[in-house]
């Protein structure tokens, strides 16, 4: 499916704003972080301190999201504050500013907890950047001319304030890779490789496999859907389904530990009584029995990784659900 928002959440030194600037780019979407909201609100004479109502926050928003359509959020900026160090009133004022720019579609979102900010309604690909302590604490280093102690110490108090940021504002205990549909460690990849898969994967269909080879196997084999791209080193590749194009990766090669998806991508087929029985007759493992929902018949079965996909054949016109 389709996304036209993406949330790019991050730990410092990981990337995470040149990599979002990068995406933007190359899909024509407008880019926002806390900064560049923060920096519009005081622009545009909006002092969040004193707009923390819901009522009156949302008459501003007009103006403040036209200034950034225009180009506001465009301008690569500092660092800027830590989400920590922001006052409740503020961080309740860009929550809330993020959730309207993500309403309005085609935008790529950058923040601590982007992925938490935007309602699930709007079926943002939700995008986690990072890396190891000591990668992230070399970056910083070099970036502000600290030594490895000083830098060191910038990551651990930064962790930690994101940590607690996520828990006492999201109600997040614990930051978890099954929170978001991409986990991207930028030890194993370069900024434009990430921002790659990224902006590939809001108009893909993307899960994680274990083995590219065994994945190909299945999904060119058993499944019969057409190779349309390989990834050098068994990186991963894509499958087309006709309307569809479902990008494998292989997680380990990405950095993220492999978790089988269960969004549980449709294909189409005429029949699915049909359809499930030739895929058990080859091993197939299913889900539960057949749906019929009403309108249409769906069958869940499972990946050589366990990842969920259906079978799907609607029968009753758009109009009769």
């Amino acid at each position: 499916m389709p996304r036209n928002v993406v949330c790019i959440s991050h730990a410092s030194g990981a990337g995470g704003e040149e990599i979002g600037h990068l995406v933007a780019d190359r899909l024509g979407f407008l880019y926002v972080d806390e900064d560049v909201i923060d920096r519009a609100a005081k622009r545009a004479g909006i002092d969040p301190e004193t707009v923390a109502e819901e009522e009156r926050r949302k008459p501003l928003f007009a103006g403040l999201l036209d200034y950034l359509a225009e180009g506001g959020g465009q301008t690569v900026l500092a660092a800027g504050v830590a989400p920590e160090m922001r006052s409740y009133a503020v961080r309740m004022f860009i929550r809330s500013a993020i959730q309207e720019v993500a309403a309005r579609g085609n935008v790529v979102i950058v923040a601590h907890a982007a992925s938490y900010a935007v309602d699930a309604g709007e079926q943002p690909l939700r995008v986690l950047i990072t890396a190891p302590s000591e990668k992230r604490a070399a970056r910083v280093g070099a970036a502000e001319e600290l030594d490895d102690s000083e830098a060191a110490k910038v990551i651990k108090k930064s962790d930690a304030g994101r940590a607690d940021y996520l828990k006492r504002f999201y109600g997040i205990a614990e930051e978890l890779p099954i929170h978001y549909d991409l986990v991207i460690n930028t030890e194993a990849l370069t900024v434009e490789q990430a921002a790659t898969l990224i902006a590939q994967a809001t108009t893909l269909g993307f899960l994680p496999v274990t083995s590219f080879e065994k994945a190909e196997a299945f999904y060119g084999g058993i499944l019969g859907l057409p190779c349309s791209a390989r990834y050098g080193n068994d990186f991963g590749g894509e499958f087309e389904t006709g309307s569809l194009t479902i990008q494998l990766i292989d997680a380990e090669k990405i950095g993220r530990e492999f978790e089988p998806s269960r969004g549980a991508i449709a294909l189409h087929v005429d029949d699915v009584a049909a359809a499930r029985a030739k895929l058990e007759a080859q091993g197939v493992k299913f889900v539960g029995d057949t749906i019929d929902s009403g309108v249409c018949h769906q069958a869940i079965f499972e990946d050589q990784d366990g990842n969920h996909l259906i079978l799907h054949h609607r029968y009753a016109p758009r109009d009769a659900a």
